[in-house]
């Protein structure tokens, strides 16, 4: 749903009132084409040049996530950090807005800059001018032999007219605008996991692949091993009836069962191979239950960032796969992905997940679920085991419960304990760390038996991909 002129003009009168006098922080490339500051605080200015949409609005929270790094994203955060916001508007009759800034430059003086939207399907385009209105930067250029040269530099000029005139349209309607936007940045969201995963998941599927065939494989050999396992018997019972074989024998009977021989070789060579063929399936039987663990390890581990990558939020598994080592330039680490899994105990239907080292808890309070209501606990003071109580409508009994398994996972019986919603969590600048905006706390005079046999049963949690 495309703006006219009419409504970015409504658009600009409204972002006007909302922004004026905000300054511009903290620039992301949140991917190709769309574009945020934080301003205000904990709000963003979000501008997404798509070729059926293009969209200027102000979101919530800032969104997690890395920046894009290219020539655009390093000039702006160079050039308009802090950039105060004088005024939004728009040009009559042209699907254009703009925001006039006010910037310190290079040698610290005040300078006013104009960022100039064109909002326009199928050629949006961001540029920055500076109080003259010539081009410092913008996101898309066009050469000097176009109708219309945009170059660095370049006096800016408004794009050419065309004869296609906009259907009349009711009154903008803000809200629903801002539903419009809330929409496409859901699916923004989905796509850039997309984008940023795709190829990840489709190696980690291949190696995947890969270790499920070789288990397989494994089996086979060991299944194979077990059949000969036994073979040095035939060998002893050769040498023990020894007047009953000869040379060209082709096989001989065995508590009822034919046991074949090899026709060209002499009774002792025949008992020798049997001897050969028992300690080869032994030695093969021990390697192969060594490889054997080793490739299902392989294939949990497949299995576990596979799951990570298809079932995670894709930002938060962006900041806290990074600190946790699973990506390295796009590909998978030689790391056990399954050693990120929590324990857990379960008592009916209510689950109770619990870190046992800073990377199990970065991977428990960032990763492993989007809801941010769920209540997270810690003891306190000191350090300790991160908590999870994954439950819906949490009862005082539950809270309790898991009070009390916060204080066994980090190797006490008895303390005080903080807990609050996950949303109350951000990460710290070490892995594992969780800073706390807010928080209840509540006493435990003495664990309760309950949960110690409980914390006793505890069990790895297990993820399994949908391939």
């Amino acid at each position: 749903m495309p703006l006219n002129h009419e409504e970015i003009a409504s658009l600009a009168a409204t972002l006007n009132q909302r922004i004026v006098g905000a300054h511009l922080q903290g620039f992301t490339e949140f991917d190709q084409d769309v574009f945020f500051w934080s301003v205000s605080g904990r709000d963003r200015l979000v501008f997404c040049l798509s070729h059926s949409f293009p969209r200027v609005y102000v979101g919530g929270e800032a969104l997690e996530g890395t920046s894009l790094n290219n020539v655009f994203a390093a000039a702006m955060r160079k050039m308009l950090s802090r950039a105060k916001i004088l005024s939004v508007g728009s040009i009559t009759g042209e699907r254009i807005l703009y925001l006039d800034l006010e910037r310190v430059n290079e040698v610290y003086k005040k300078e006013r800059v104009r960022l100039v939207f064109e909002m326009i399907p199928s050629k949006p385009r961001l540029l920055l001018l500076d109080e003259a209105g010539s081009i410092l930067i913008s996101t898309h250029y066009s050469s000097l032999d176009s109708k219309r040269p945009l170059l660095r530099g370049m006096q800016y000029v408004l794009p050419p007219k065309g004869d296609f005139v906009a259907p009349k349209k009711p009154p903008f309607d803000e809200s629903f605008y801002a539903l419009l936007c809330k929409k496409e940045e859901e699916q923004l969201m989905l796509s850039r996991k997309k984008n940023r995963f795709g190829d990840l998941a489709k190696k980690v599927r291949t190696k995947r692949k890969a270790a499920a065939k070789k288990v397989e494989a494994i089996q086979r050999d060991i299944e194979e091993a077990k059949v000969h396992l036994h073979d040095g018997i035939y060998g002893d019972y050769i040498y023990t009836e020894w007047d009953q074989f000869k040379k060209g024998d082709s096989s001989f009977i065995y508590e009822g069962q034919a046991i074949p021989l090899d026709e060209k070789k002499t009774p002792q060579e025949n008992a020798t191979a049997f001897y050969k063929r028992a300690k080869k399936a032994k030695a093969a039987l021990e390697q192969g239950q060594a490889n054997l663990e080793k490739a299902i390890t392989e294939l949990e581990n497949a299995d576990t960032l596979l799951a990570m990558i298809e079932n995670l939020d894709g930002e938060a598994l962006e900041l806290s796969g990074k600190k946790l080592g699973l990506f390295e330039q796009g590909k998978t680490k030689e790391i056990q992905s399954t050693t990120l899994l929590p324990s857990q105990v379960q008592d009916g239907d209510t689950r109770i997940l619990f870190g046992k080292n800073a990377r199990q808890n970065e991977f428990l309070s960032f990763l492993y679920t989007s809801d941010k209501n769920v209540l997270w606990f810690h003891r306190f003071p000191g350090s300790g085991s991160h908590v999870l109580l994954l439950s819906s409508h949490p009862s005082n009994a539950e809270i309790q419960l898991a009070c009390e398994i916060a204080l066994l996972a980090s190797g006490v019986e008895t303390g005080d304990v903080m807990y609050t919603e996950r949303k109350n969590l951000r990460r710290g600048n070490s892995l594992g760390q969780a800073i706390v905006k807010s928080y209840q706390s509540a006493h435990i005079p003495q664990v309760s038996q309950k949960a110690k046999d409980l914390f006793a049963r505890a069990s790895r949690v297990h993820m399994k991909s949908g391939l």
